[in-house]
């Protein structure tokens, strides 16, 4: 099997001018033969030809994948929507294909960190298969960009903890009531330990962590933060200003840096009130871990802030690499470019 490497490059949203929204006279989906499938995380999908075969796609090195996946559509009707399905790339190997899929959380840098957003409405995203629809789509070669770069020997592996079972307008599940559930409840002096694999985190180096959380109580709730045993934050929430009936719980957030531990990170919570009463909720955790740029599975995800904003260009150093590795920008699904690597030794650059 060939490995795969994605770089994913995190641009600032532009501006969308007026007339952006355009509808398809038809739907890809109206005609031809089809092939549903589900997608429960973000990555390379690898098909052989006897699954393809097997699923009802008759010349499997003709197949055609469009989809968007399970990404949450934006709110915000400045930008640009998302009207028919859009089609993915595919590269087609020796008895298999390859394209990227994405899941149900997506991450985009905010100016200050890499958050992360989950399909409130999906826990799974979904691609249509097809081989008698439209033209072959394959990743374009891209080209080497001239100029003195920026040498790029570490990323940012990006983790988060999230659970959507408890709804707090509705804590017995009956009734429902709004988009945002929570997952782990705590009682009064209740202590949970969360611990996220890091493969080759930089020794000494800065894992970010944010900690989104909430509380209800008729006195002052505190949760504290442990990283790594070593680094800690106390995140305050007070009870409603008022006594109402519309008040389900009050948030509260921290974030800070803590010093990475070998290849596992390892967040603690710990929740207390005066109140026997009180119950407190864990959002999410969101994990940022700083780590070698070296090669770890069959396919990894790299993203870097180092550039954002600048005209300046990277040049990564990849080790661990082979001659078959292959690097692939998806930073437009739709338009996924193979970019060309010179490999030495086992150093892919």
């Amino acid at each position: 099997m060939r490995k795969l490497i994605t770089i994913l490059m995190m641009a600032l949203s532009l501006p969308m001018l007026a007339g952006i929204h355009s509808y398809a006279d038809r739907s890809v989906l109206a005609g031809g033969s089809w092939v549903k499938i589900s997608v429960a995380q973000s990555g390379v999908c690898r098909m052989s030809f006897d699954e393809l075969r097997d699923a009802g796609i008759n010349n499997p090195s003709d197949v055609r994948v469009f989809g968007y996946g399970g990404a949450q559509l934006t709110q915000d009707f400045t930008r640009r929507k998302i009207d028919d399905l859009p089609q993915v790339p595919v590269y087609v190997g020796n008895g298999y294909v390859l394209f990227y899929v994405q899941g149900p959380i997506s991450w985009e840098w905010n100016g200050s960190r890499f958050a992360h957003t989950r399909n409130t409405y999906s826990n799974l995203g979904y691609y249509f298969l097809t081989d008698n629809v439209g033209d072959k789509l394959t990743p374009k070669t891209g080209e080497a960009i001239s100029g003195s770069p920026i040498d790029v020997t570490t990323f940012m592996n990006l983790q988060v903890h999230e659970l959507d079972t408890i709804n707090l307008v509705d804590r017995s599940g009956v009734a429902g009531g709004g988009k945002e559930f929570y997952g782990e409840q705590f009682s009064i002096s209740q202590k949970r330990t969360f611990s996220f694999t890091t493969p080759n985190a930089v020794n000494g180096g800065k894992c970010s962590i944010y900690v989104d959380l909430a509380a209800y109580a008729t006195a002052t709730s505190k949760f504290t933060v442990i990283a790594n045993a070593t680094d800690s934050r106390t995140v305050t929430i007070n009870p409603p200003a008022t006594n109402d009936n519309y008040t389900f719980g009050v948030t509260g957030y921290t974030s800070f840096t803590s010093t990475n531990k070998s290849n596992q990170q390892q967040v603690e919570l710990q929740f207390s009130n005066s109140v026997s009463s009180a119950l407190g909720w864990l959002n999410y955790i969101e994990l940022a871990t700083p780590c070698s740029l070296r090669l770890s599975g069959d396919w990894m995800t790299i993203r870097t802030n180092t550039n954002v904003g600048s005209s300046t260009p990277l040049k990564y150093h990849l080790t661990n690499a082979t001659s078959t590795t292959q690097i692939w920008d998806v930073t437009d699904r739709a338009a996924i470019i193979r970019m060309p690597a010179t490999l030495s030794g086992n150093e892919l650059q």
